[in-house]
């Protein structure tokens, strides 16, 4: 099978390539609740919807991978890159309506990463 391009996402140290969402992909996040993100208002929520959202474009690539397989490998400092993955998979999916962009995304001549 070939592997479909998209947003690349680093899991576990691994990247991997995350294309668009595809309708089983959007059934799996309706019915997980998942689309409901920005909703969330405990931390646990919005990691698990996050990695909902991750994982139903990640199984068009890879599909044995699990909700359980990315909460065990996904590492503490590549969740902010994941949900902002997010953002894109959703822009390019066809969810920002035209004129907006993504949330977390950098304006025109700004970096989208931060310097600690």
């Amino acid at each position: 099978m070939a592997i479909r391009p998209g947003v690349v996402v680093k899991i576990g140290g691994v990247e991997h390539q995350a294309p668009p969402l595809n309708i089983t992909g959007l059934v799996m996040i309706e019915e997980s609740g998942a689309m409901a993100l920005r909703s969330a208002s405990t931390f646990k929520e919005k990691v698990r919807g996050c990695l909902i959202i991750i994982l139903a474009s990640l199984n068009r690539n890879y599909p044995d991978m699990t909700v359980d397989w990315l909460i065990e490998e996904v590492q503490a400092d590549e969740l902010q890159p994941l949900m902002k993955a997010v953002a894109q998979l959703l822009d390019i999916s066809g969810f920002v309506p035209a004129g907006s962009k993504p949330a977390g995304e950098a304006k025109a001549g700004e970096s989208s990463t931060t310097s600690g």
